[in-house]
């Protein structure tokens, strides 16, 4: 899915005024809809059995990457009063107020009156100088420059300047005139009441402008996800065309793989106390693009945004088995239940390379996924046997003696043997059988998620193959 150009609109509350350009699109804020959790007892989720035991590697940052941005042109978003108001329906003020809490998520109810548009969802996030969220097509956020309290405990509410993405959403219908018209509400905010779980935002003549109310969070704890496996069983991305099911697989505290309705796809990750953020995702077999249908393109891409926009996670016991749940800050909840490999034993598949990865660490912390997919035309192969390893690069045979445990696998290094034919009728053939025999004596962990295995040496490569 391509991602549109994502632009910077900077206002001010009161008078909308356009007083620079911020430099980057602010934090994904967290999203709001309650995961269907159970009222039973909640069971002990240790139980969580890593699908196979994997090095431990540098703590994750919580680093959301921005893209640089342009200006827009605040003169086309509309004022919130240009909405059509429901007669039907009235926001009531609460009288009572109370001071406001600076963590959570606040979603959105009603807006100048009127209930929000069916099928749309927008939040707001308030910290003591910040104030962050999701119009229901864009993300915005800034701060006060000179560290003015968005809500101080007097009940006075000052938006900050903001930063805005800009996107084009053409569903729901009328969801572009609402975003804009709730993002300038929030600009027009002079005073505040919040009240148990209901906040409102009200304008200087005391009209309630916004009513909000107060997002749970997923029912559940926090575990360790590396080596854990999950299989989509509920959510919006459900990919069931074909009984193919998403699937996403924690390789260690950075990596993760999984597959889509389409095609496999890797991605790196960062995991909180409660939260979990995609930085980066791409798909592998490009060529199997072609052969999906239409359908599982769509859901391809759905659970792809999905990615891009996780924020939320917990792990719960529920009926005999365990379930993650992931919420996104576009108000998206999927379910997963934990994924049994498909091939138990992997001595009884061929396995097929699909791409080789390599994880480095950028200066900032951040972890960048250098990935060489394998080269077209050709299959390099790799199989199990008692007592070691076989296969073939495309042109040269290989082979070692190799002890294979519970998720461990040692390569004899004195029995390594390949041939050496020259093979260049295809291109990368050649190159490709360099850097894979380099890599396959050092691996020393194994892993089997679903249809496809994972090799991992040490340090931060990891081999990637399907079930042929």
């Amino acid at each position: 899915m391509s991602n549109p150009k994502i632009r910077l609109a900077i206002r001010w509350r009161n008078e909308i005024a356009l007083t620079g350009l911020l430099s980057g699109l602010c934090v994904l804020l967290m999203l709001a809809v309650l995961g269907c959790g159970d009222s039973e007892p909640e069971d002990d989720v240790d139980a969580v059995v890593p699908v196979a035991t994997q090095a431990p590697g540098p703590t994750p940052t919580n680093i959301v990457p921005t893209e640089r941005s342009e200006a827009i042109d605040i003169s086309t978003v509309a004022p919130a009063a240009t909405l059509a108001r429901d007669p039907t329906y009235t926001a009531v003020a609460s009288p009572e107020q109370t001071e406001l809490s600076s963590d959570g998520t606040w979603i959105l109810e009603s807006l100048d009156g009127g209930p929000i548009i069916e099928d749309s969802f927008a939040t707001v996030e308030i910290g003591e100088d910040r104030a962050d969220g999701y119009d229901g097509c864009n993300w915005f956020g800034g701060s006060s420059e000179d560290g003015t309290p968005v809500a101080d405990e007097s009940g006075v509410f000052s938006f900050p300047l903001s930063a805005r993405t800009a996107r084009l959403c053409e569903e729901p219908s009328g969801v572009m005139e609402q975003s804009d018209a709730f993002f300038s509400a929030l600009g027009l905010g002079d005073t505040y009441r919040v009240t148990d779980e209901r906040l409102e935002i009200l304008d200087g003549d005391g009209g309630v402008r916004l009513v909000f109310v107060k997002q749970m969070p997923l029912v559940g704890r926090a575990i360790d996800l590396s080596g854990t496996a999950w299989r989509l069983v509920m959510g919006d991305a459900n990919a069931n065309s074909g009984g193919n099911a998403a699937t996403l697989a924690f390789l260690d505290d950075r990596l993760a793989m999984g597959a889509t309705a389409c095609r496999p796809y890797l991605a790196t990750y960062s995991r909180s106390e409660d939260g979990v953020r995609f930085p980066s995702h791409g798909m592998l077999e490009r060529s199997m693009w072609q052969s999906c249908s239409d359908e599982d393109r769509r859901l391809e891409g759905e659970f792809g945004d999905f990615l891009t926009s996780a924020n939320e996670y917990a792990v719960q016991a529920e009926r005999g088995s365990i379930r993650l749940r992931m919420r996104s800050t576009t108000g998206t909840t999927l379910t997963f239940d934990q994924l049994p490999p498909t091939v138990e034993d992997v001595a009884v598949a061929e396995w097929v390379l699909i791409a080789l990865t390599e994880l480095r660490q950028l200066e900032f912390g951040m972890w960048h996924n250098r990935v060489q997919n394998a080269a077209a035309g050709v299959d390099l192969t790799l199989s199990f046997h008692t007592d070691g390893i076989s296969g073939t690069t495309g042109c040269n045979s290989y082979g070692a003696e190799a002890a294979v445990g519970d998720g461990s696998i040692t390569i004899d290094a004195e029995t390594y043997f390949y041939t050496e034919l020259g093979c260049y009728d295809s291109d990368g053939v050649m190159e490709q059988e360099e850097w894979y025999l380099d890599v396959l004596p050092r691996v020393t962990r194994y892993g089997v998620y679903g249809d496809y295995l994972v090799l991992q040496t040490n340090g931060d490569v990891f081999l990637l193959f399907r079930a042929g």
